[in-house]
């Protein structure tokens, strides 16, 4: 049976830190050490689509709020580095950036000492995984609450067969690893027995991503109780963190353990999911919002609207072919930005009838478009507009101030 909702505890957490080294040893085996940067984002979204009939999973990544930790160094260098060698980061930064060009690189022509942390065999399986990947960035431009972000498009190609692949180096590596480290404990004994027999670590299931990790059953037992209540008592006396966990447990995940595997499954079969990888956290600062725009331009908008509504032009540049396939899996919010800021530069009725048609839940168009009342001037439908584009993202519509929620307005 699989208990409904996301039940992590605290030893679930120290064991899931376990395969985060793991992942960072492969990473360093692949392409060696890393500096921290000093680029991040405030809020990450994913969704999540296999097109089944041509085997690819296609990753839409929207990274809310980039902001530079100025006690890091130097965040446009590092942004120029990222947008030149392909980088996606899931969660947040190294060690969850995968800089796609360096990688094929190194795993085309290693350095000796990349040589020996990976056999030729493993080396050509990573290959041929990362061969597969392409990334498109679509480009950068500002959310409803005024915030600097970016997205790109990631498309894997032969997903089935390149996941086959991922399990297959996942299990020698990590093979590798206790026979140079040791068994330590119970759980590094069902690691190493479950790899032995072929362990598959991920899998798709429909459109879903499932995870499955080893793990005694005791292993759950242990601080449940305290970490929920820790959990939730801090939540309390934080609006902050109240708005992370609805935005955390809102996206399609689901935890269960059975048969000493902890099993975690994201998105849904059926149809595609939107993932919320990283809540906000409210540390956003404009202070890459000048340069960015100076030197790469707020273009993303330009270039989805018109996918939007002449979805075959033709794609040539990399951004062109990224938007164009991100324009038709848009969530409703995206599609209400877009159309909002395209109208207030340039009216169109062909526009207009875009943003009406938008299908919206009861309850989710601004209270005076409900009703639909005759004499709203186009400004007056534009304000309502962008005061609930302002709601989704968070921000206070009037006169009180939403600490940490207005940066960048």
């Amino acid at each position: 049976m699989r208990p409904e909702g996301l039940n992590l505890d605290l030893r679930t957490l120290e064991v899931l830190g376990k395969m985060r080294a793991m992942m960072i040893g492969l990473a360093v085996a692949v392409c060696g050490a890393a500096v921290v940067g000093c680029l991040d984002f405030d809020e990450q979204r994913v969704r999540l689509e296999h097109d089944q009939e041509n085997d690819r999973l296609i990753l839409t990544v929207y990274y809310s709020g980039l902001y530079a930790d100025e006690e890091e160094g130097d965040a446009e260098a590092q942004l120029e580095s990222s947008i030149n060698d392909h980088t996606v980061a899931f969660f947040g930064n190294w060690p969850w950036a995968w800089s796609i060009d360096e990688i094929r690189a190194d795993l085309r022509a290693p350095g000796e000492e990349a040589e020996e942390a990976l056999p030729p065999e493993v080396r050509e399986k990573l290959l041929t995984c990362f061969e597969r990947v392409e990334v498109l960035d679509v480009g950068f431009y500002t959310d409803g609450a005024g915030r600097l972000c970016a997205a790109q498009v990631v498309v894997i190609e032969q997903a089935t067969d390149t996941i086959r692949l991922a399990n297959e180096v996942f299990n020698q590596v990590m093979l590798s690893d206790f026979q140079e480290e040791g068994i330590r404990d119970a759980w590094d004994e069902l690691v190493l027995e479950a790899m032995r027999r072929g362990h598959i670590w991920l899998r798709l299931e429909g459109q879903s991503l499932i995870f499955s990790i080893p793990m005694p059953e005791e292993y759950l037992r242990e601080g449940r109780g305290d970490f929920i209540q820790d959990l939730f008592e801090t939540a309390g006396a934080d609006e902050q963190r109240i708005r992370s966990l609805r935005d955390l447990f809102a996206s399609p995940v689901l935890v269960w353990h059975e048969h000493d595997m902890l099993q975690v499954k994201c998105g849904f079969e059926g149809a595609p999911s939107l993932l919320v990888l990283r809540p906000r956290e409210g540390e956003y600062e404009p202070n890459l919002l000048e340069h960015v725009e100076a030197q790469y331009g707020l273009e993303a908008d330009a270039l989805l609207v018109r996918y939007m509504i002449y979805p075959d032009t033709p794609a040539e540049t990399e951004a062109e072919r990224g938007a164009k396939l991100m324009a038709s899996r848009l969530e409703k919010a995206d599609v209400v930005r877009i159309l909002v800021r395209v109208l207030r530069e340039s009216p169109s009725e062909e526009l207009w009838a875009r943003l009406q048609e938008v299908p919206m839940e009861p309850g989710m168009l601004p209270p005076e478009l409900q009703s639909a009342p005759e004499g709203l001037s186009d400004a007056r439908r534009l304000e309502l507009w962008e005061q609930w584009l302002r709601q989704q993202a968070g921000v206070s519509t009037g006169d009180e101030t939403d600490e940490g929620a207005g940066e960048g307005n």
